[in-house]
């Protein structure tokens, strides 16, 4: 997953650069929006940027829920590859049907992503503000959704102040939920940072745990027969220790008869 995430770093900058320098190429005169082939560069430069950046957090995402994290990541590359098709072939980047099903999936991927973000990190902290964030999310990406598709919701009375509050709200709830997640992952890394650190040949047991290891150390030490000795019967000692006795008496009178 880091080596995944590496390239995906190098990526996102890289396409970021291409992008940043035809934008300032265009402050000089160069016919970026002019020209439909530097055109077509840019725009998926910027794509592919962005949507690198976005897969990015999304491995992040992945450590924390596997499952919602690769479907996320599925969405951004699905989102990506149908808008570099539109933006590369003509005749899609024509079709209507398929500006507007691209621009759906895109804007409701963007938002399943965000709101996996911000569960991933806050999990069942604040999950009642996070359901009304989500909420409004979702209001958010139907009203855009219809208007995509060519339904002028904003006929109905009241609906382009609803919508105006919706936005509102929305932009607020994802501020705030952005601080408490920065909050709640910080406090994560404070709470790391006062465990002591181990070398990788060490490991924290209870004191309970060690003494119970030394004093089975201590038992199986008594019980064990050292290197340089002999595990023999009793009887067998006895009979060789009997055995030397005699022998050293035949010497002793060997020595007297001398």
């Amino acid at each position: 997953m880091e080596k995944l995430k590496k390239v995906l770093t190098i990526v996102s900058l890289a396409t970021l650069g291409v992008a940043i320098a035809m934008l300032i190429g265009a402050v000089f005169g160069l016919k970026v929006f002019k020209d439909p082939v530097l055109l077509k560069i840019l725009l998926t430069a910027a794509t592919i940027s962005v949507t690198a950046g976005m897969a990015i957090n999304e491995t992040a995402v992945i450590k924390r829920k596997r499952v919602l994290g690769f479907v996320g990541l599925s969405l951004l590359l699905a989102s990506a590859t149908l808008a570099i098709i539109m933006f590369i072939f003509p005749k899609v980047y024509n079709n209507v049907d398929m500006q507007k099903a691209t621009s759906i999936i895109a804007i409701s991927s963007l938002l399943f992503v965000t709101v996996i973000s911000y569960y991933s990190k806050l999990e069942s902290s604040m999950l009642a503000l996070q359901l009304v964030a989500y909420g409004v999310f979702l209001a958010f990406d139907v009203i855009v959704s219809l208007l995509i598709c060519g339904v002028n919701v904003f006929l109905i009375g009241g609906m382009i102040q609803t919508f105006a509050v919706i936005c509102i709200v929305a932009v607020g709830l994802m501020i705030a939920l952005t601080v408490l997640s920065s909050k709640r992952k910080s406090s994560v890394f404070d709470k790391d940072e006062k465990e002591p650190k181990l070398a990788d040949d060490k490991m924290i047991v209870s004191k309970a745990e060690y003494d119970a290891l030394k004093e089975e150390n201590e038992k199986l030490k008594e019980q064990k027969v050292d290197e340089d000795k002999m595990l023999i019967s009793k009887a067998e000692y006895y009979s060789l220790k009997e055995e030397n006795l005699k022998l050293k008496e035949e010497l002793m009178q060997l020595k007297k008869a001398e």
